[in-house]
């Protein structure tokens, strides 16, 4: 009997199919030479096979332990640190700097050198920046523990510990250092006058303007803000000079508010568009 050649090629590319998904199976469980097994150091997954996750990316935390330091409490104003895409930024407690991270699960590590400010601060200040700036190099390795982040060196040991920085406005109460004067400059506020912003849990927020008194409804989401309106009382003051266009200045930089950050004892409400309208420094919890 004779086999139709139509069939036996059929027959024969059947089976040469098979016999090449046996072969690419075999690798694919092998992994190959750039492929990365669960738990490696470096391949990035976890015990189930998925990506390790960066737990890190878009909180923030205020240092409250410098591990083997002189003191081990920082000193006044703390180190911070922010992370988002990728980067790690924030306050030494006297400079500003910024870096490249990586964190997968529970490593965490610095990419490439930390870049930052470079202006003088009292000693103790000095003291803690550098404290700062050693133990963050030399982290490894983190652990959540009870609301806090440990940052842990290559031994496992403990080089400092961190609590979350609230961003919630809610109960808190500030001072305004600066504002918008609708010039696309931020100034400081004149010598003799206090502008303040208490921010209730009712979702007003209330304060002085430099003259008058204001409140205003405003509404938190995430780092969203908005503030509506204020209405404000009809005093005039003829001092210090310049003290009622300071106040518009201000209460008009108010609608330009579209985004909130809080960093230690610092917040800034920016625009939309990432433009500064008014900077703050906290005064105490209500």
């Amino acid at each position: 009997m004779r086999i139709d050649t139509r069939l036996e090629a059929r027959l024969g590319v059947a089976v040469l199919v098979t016999l090449l998904a046996l072969v690419a199976g075999c690798t694919m469980v092998g992994g190959g030479s750039g492929g990365s097994g669960a738990g490696s150091a470096g391949g990035g997954l976890d015990a189930g096979g998925g990506s390790a996750r960066d737990t890190l990316d878009g909180t923030a935390w205020i240092v409250t332990r410098l591990h083997g330091a002189r003191p081990e409490t920082p000193s006044s104003p703390a180190p911070t640190m922010r992370f988002e895409h990728g980067r790690v930024a924030g306050s030494d407690g006297c400079n500003r700097y910024s870096a490249g991270y990586r964190s997968a699960g529970d490593s965490f590590g610095l990419l490439g050198n930390m870049v930052g400010t470079k202006r003088m601060c009292p000693d103790e200040q000095m003291r803690t920046a550098r404290a700062f700036t050693a133990a963050l190099n030399d982290a490894r390795a983190l652990r959540h523990e009870g609301g806090r982040l440990l940052l842990l060196d290559g031994s496992g040991a403990p080089v400092m510990t961190l609590a979350r920085d609230s961003q919630e406005l809610a109960n808190t109460r500030w001072r305004v250092t600066g504002y918008n004067n609708g010039r696309q400059a931020v100034v400081s506020t004149i010598s003799g006058t206090e502008l303040t912003m208490d921010f209730g849990a009712d979702g007003r927020v209330s304060g002085s303007a430099g003259c008058n008194d204001f409140t205003a409804g405003y509404r938190q989401d995430g780092d969203r803000l908005s503030i509506t309106a204020p209405a404000s009382t009809r005093r005039a003051c003829a001092r210090p000079e310049g003290v009622m266009a300071q106040e518009a200045s201000f209460l008009g930089a108010l609608a330009m508010v579209d985004r909130t950050r809080i960093e230690g004892g610092q917040l800034e409400l920016r625009s939309a568009g990432g433009e500064l309208a008014v900077t703050l420094e906290r005064v105490d919890a209500r």
